[in-house]
C-alpha cells in the first residue's frame, strides 16, 4: 500500500502518517446466551507532533494533521472500507480541539455523524507542558472521536465517570528547579501526558 504524503510547512513532502493509526475490531458479547452482543472498532492515532520548523512562525504539522483528518473522515464515510460504523478514534493527536487542522470533523459533527469537540473539552488537560506550583500546566491534546453517538448518550451518566489523576499532591513543596527536574523525569522516563483511561460498561439488553 502506498503511504500518503503531503507538502508540509518547510515545502519538504513528508508522511501524512509518521506513526500508522492502529486499527482493532472488537465483540462485545452478553452474558445471555439469548441476546445479541454487538460489535466496534477502535483506533489508535499518534499523529504528527508540532515541532517547530526553522524559518517558519507556527505550529508545524499542521498541514499532516489536517490530511490525517481528512484522510480519517474518506475512512469513517467509506463504509466498505471497514467492518462496522461504530467507531472509537482515540490517542495523541498533537493539537488542541479547537484548531483549524479539524475543520474536517467540525463538518461531520455539524452533520451530527460524529462527536469531536463536544466530547474533548479544551479546558481539560492531558499534555503536561510544565508543572506550576497549582500543578501540571498544558493543553489538551488526546483526543477522542466517535460515532453514533446518538446511541451512546442513551447510557445514564452514573455509569461511566471520568478518572482525574492526581500525581501532584505535594507540588507546592518543591522549588521551581525542583519542579522542572520531575518533569523532565517525568518525560524521558514515562511520557509528557497524563494517563487516560477508558472504562466500559455493558450491560444486558443494552446495545
Amino acid at each position: 500500500m502506498q503511504t500518503p504524503t503531503v507538502i508540509a510547512e518547510d515545502g519538504r513532502r513528508y508522511e501524512v502518517f509518521p506513526r500508522r493509526p492502529l486499527w482493532g475490531h472488537f465483540e462485545a458479547l452478553s452474558d445471555n446466551a439469548a441476546r445479541e452482543g454487538f460489535t466496534f472498532e477502535l483506533v489508535g492515532v499518534h499523529l504528527k507532533s508540532q515541532m517547530q520548523i526553522r524559518g517558519y512562525k507556527g505550529r508545524g504539522g499542521t498541514r499532516q494533521r489536517n490530511e490525517a483528518a481528512k484522510r480519517l473522515v474518506e475512512w469513517l464515510e467509506s463504509p466498505s472500507e471497514h467492518y462496522d460504523e461504530d467507531v472509537l478514534i482515540i490517542g495523541d493527536w498533537n493539537a488542541r480541539p479547537d484548531e483549524d487542522e479539524w475543520k474536517p470533523f467540525d463538518a461531520l459533527e455539524k452533520q451530527k455523524q460524529i462527536d469531536f469537540k463536544s466530547i474533548n473539552p479544551s479546558d481539560e488537560l492531558t499534555h503536561v507542558a510544565r508543572l506550576n506550583k497549582s500543578g501540571p500546566a498544558g493543553t489538551r491534546l488526546d483526543l477522542h472521536l466517535i460515532t453514533r453517538t446518538a446511541d451512546v448518550k442513551k447510557v445514564t451518566k452514573e455509569q461511566a465517570i471520568v478518572i482525574r489523576w492526581d500525581f501532584f499532591d505535594h507540588l507546592s513543596e518543591l522549588s521551581g528547579v525542583d519542579r522542572d527536574q520531575l518533569f523532565k523525569a517525568m518525560k524521558m522516563n514515562f511520557s509528557d501526558h497524563l494517563p487516560v483511561a477508558s472504562r466500559f460498561y455493558f450491560t444486558t439488553g443494552r446495545r
